[in-house]
C-alpha cells in the first residue's frame, strides 16, 4: 500500500525526476520564478502566482525537511539496531563464557580434588601394604618361636617322662631290694 505523496518524495530522494533538479524545491534556481506552469485537473497548464508558488515551495520544502528528519530519525534507529544486536550478544556471549568459566573452574577443582584423593588412596594402600608385611614378618616371628617353643616342651617332656621312668624304674629295683633285704 502506497502512502500519498511516497511518490514525490522516492522521486526526490531517488533522484529521477523527469525535470533535472539543480536546488531545493522551491529555490529561486529551479525556474519557477512565480510563473511556472502548474497543471489542473483538465490537464491543462495555467501560471501560479507568486506567492502560491512560494508557499507550495515552502511546503514542498517543509515536507522535505520534514521527511529528512525521519528518515535520519529512522537511519539512526536502524544504525543503533545492530549495535544493540551486537551489545546483546556481548552480554548473553559474555555470560556463556562467564558460565563456561565457572563450569570450567568447577571441574578443574573437582579433577583436582580427584587426584587428591587419588593419591592419598595411593598413599594408604602403600602403608597398608606396608603394614600388611610387617605384619606378616611378626606372625612368621611368632610361628618360629612357637615351634621353637613346641620343640623345647616336646624335649623337656621326653626328659621328664625319661626320668619318670628312670625314677619307676629305681623305685621298683629298691623295692625288690627292699624285700630281698627284708626277706629272710
Amino acid at each position: 500500500m502506497e502512502k500519498p505523496g511516497s511518490h514525490l518524495v522516492e522521486t526526490y530522494v531517488s533522484g529521477t525526476c523527469d525535470q533535472p533538479h539543480q536546488g531545493p524545491i522551491g529555490s529561486e534556481d529551479d525556474g519557477m520564478e512565480g510563473n511556472s506552469p502548474v497543471t489542473d485537473h483538465r490537464e491543462r497548464k495555467r501560471p501560479l502566482a507568486g506567492a502560491d508558488a512560494r508557499d507550495v515551495g515552502e511546503e514542498a520544502q517543509n515536507m522535505l525537511e520534514h521527511f529528512g528528519e525521519a528518515l535520519m530519525a529512522k537511519r539512526r534507529k536502524l544504525e543503533s539496531i545492530p549495535d544493540t544486536c551486537v551489545e546483546n550478544t556481548n552480554q548473553k556471549s559474555g555470560h556463556v563464557l562467564k558460565t563456561q568459566g565457572q563450569w570450567q573452574q568447577l571441574i578443574q577443582e573437582y579433577l583436582q580434588q580427584c587426584l587428591i584423593l587419588a593419591q592419598q588412596l595411593q598413599m594408604d594402600l602403600k602403608e597398608t601394604e606396608e603394614e600388611e608385611a610387617k605384619l606378616e614378618n611378626i606372625f612368621q616371628h611368632q610361628q618360629k618361636f612357637i615351634k621353637q617353643a613346641r620343640s623345647l616342651l616336646n624335649y623337656v617332656q621326653q626328659i621328664i617322662e625319661k626320668l619318670y621312668q628312670q625314677s619307676q624304674k629305681d623305685q621298683q629295683e629298691k623295692g625288690h631290694q627292699s624285700k630281698t633285704v627284708f626277706l629272710p
